[in-house]
Formats: structure tokens, C-alpha cells, sequence
């Protein structure tokens, strides 16, 4: 029988993937913006940059349905027990 992951190892699992991804995304893109403030950018660096930040958003959305869906799958179990007692609820 095979042993199931952990619920933490997953989402670090999750995390760091999408970390690993994005990061390079959000530096190009940030990079591209102060370009943008500053009055030094490019057309070829703002072709590049438009579909590196769509990316980035569809990247970051992926991440947040993916850590939704494990929330669900593992918060479950985690979730399920009964909220803790309220002092009208003593005798």
C-alpha cells in the first residue's frame, strides 16, 4: 500500500512550483514597469512585457485555484471538528 503525501508537502510542493515559475515572470515584469515610470522604455521591451504579465496573472491564478483545491481536499479533515465551547454553553 502506497503512503499518502501530506498535506503540508503538497502545498509546499504547489508553492514552490509555482514560485519557481513566477518569479522570473514578476522580475521581468517589474523591471518593465520601472522602465515605464521612468520614461526608458522600449517598444521591443514592452512587446516582451505585455505577455509576460498576462502570463503572470494566469500563472498566479492556476497557483491560488490550486492551493483552494488543496485547501478543500485537506482542510476538510482538518476542519471537521466541532468549535470550541462558549461559556453559556457550561451548566
Amino acid at each position: 500500500m502506497t503512503q499518502r503525501p501530506s498535506p503540508a508537502g503538497k502545498v509546499v510542493a504547489t508553492l514552490l512550483g509555482f514560485s519557481l515559475v513566477s518569479i522570473p515572470l514578476a522580475g521581468y515584469s517589474w523591471d518593465m514597469l520601472s522602465d515605464l515610470i521612468s520614461g526608458h522604455l522600449t517598444s521591443r521591451k514592452a512587446l516582451i512585457g505585455i505577455p509576460v504579465m498576462i502570463a503572470l496573472a494566469v500563472v498566479l491564478r492556476f497557483a491560488a485555484r490550486a492551493l483552494v483545491r488543496l485547501d478543500a481536499s485537506f482542510g476538510a479533515s482538518a476542519h471537521s471538528h466541532e468549535p470550541p465551547s462558549t461559556s453559556d454553553d457550561i451548566p
